[in-house]
């Protein structure tokens, strides 16, 4: 099973620049979502050069209620050209949702797919927060699409999260689990894509945990295909699942509002990241000589 890492750029008001994408490649990003209901041109320009870069891109647009196909279109037209793979209903405005019955909501999710099941020829999804799903929508209804959920932690555990899919889905196309990029000052959301839509629960598990869990071997192999600053960010990740593995249950990952005892394991994280860096790139060096 394989696990791409995606950055969502929706809050970027710019296109990323030649500094910006290196960065990004050598942390491990693969895949761009970029928000295009709002500045179809600012989108554009985006995409165009993330596409130009061999990044793969995914695209959102925001469902309004009631529906209307005003942001969408604009999403359609941002994508029009481009080899965007997937497009994403972004389902989440409580604002426009206060006031609404579950009922007009799923009329409005519905009538929002529909449309863009018929002008867009890749994959249709929902993305959505837990936050806003269960309380507005009220629903088991997945209205055949693959979810991308809005769940943010300190450490992306995936038995946590599966436990609290909503509505109807059993399944995790991606996970944002992060609002920043570690290691960076990008102003971007942090997310997992899950490869197959048809993963068990024990083999989404194992997925995750080949993400938060490498082992030396696989950090300097990485390190070898996609640059030397992968050691950096993937010592950091081993050094952090290593210590929540070590005395943090699966049912008890911190949230954005850590505990003592999660301070306490951050703490031992930086004492211990650079022998950690330091043994990734000595092995590294031992595999190929200096890097």
């Amino acid at each position: 099973m394989l696990l791409r890492k995606a950055f969502d750029c929706s809050n970027w008001t710019r296109v990323p620049t030649p500094d910006d994408l290196v960065t990004l490649r050598a942390l491990g990003y693969t895949t761009a979502i970029v928000g295009a209901s709002f500045d179809v041109q600012l989108a554009r320009a985006q995409i165009a050069v993330l596409v130009a870069t061999d990044f793969r891109v995914e695209v959102y647009a925001w469902l309004r209620h009631p529906w209307r196909p005003g942001l969408l279109d604009n999403a359609l037209a941002a994508c029009a050209g481009f080899p965007v793979e997937r497009m994403w209903l972004d389902v989440e405005d409580a604002d426009d949702a206060t006031g609404k019955t579950p009922d007009q909501l799923a009329y409005d999710v519905q009538h929002g797919l529909d449309y863009l099941r018929a002008r867009f020829a890749g994959e249709v999804g929902i993305y959505t927060g837990s936050w806003f799903w269960g309380p507005y929508m009220e629903t088991t209804d997945t209205f055949g699409c693959r979810l991308w959920l809005a769940n943010y932690v300190s450490v992306p555990v995936v038995a946590w999260i599966l436990a609290r899919l909503p509505g109807g889905w059993t399944e995790l196309a991606i996970w944002q689990w992060n609002n920043h990029l570690a290691g960076t000052a990008f102003n971007a959301d942090d997310n997992l894509i899950l490869e197959e839509d048809d993963m068990t629960p024990e083999e989404t598990a194992a997925a995750i945990k080949v993400y938060v869990d490498p082992k030396v071997g696989a950090l300097y192999q990485n390190a070898l295909n996609n640059g030397t600053d992968i050691l950096r960010h993937g010592a950091q990740i081993e050094a952090l699942a290593t210590a929540f593995a070590q005395h943090v249950a699966e049912d008890s990952v911190p949230t954005n509002a850590p505990d003592p005892e999660v301070a306490t394991l951050l703490a031992d994280v930086q004492r211990h990241q650079a022998d950690l860096e330091a043994r990734v790139a000595a092995a590294a060096a031992a595999l190929r000589g200096p890097i």
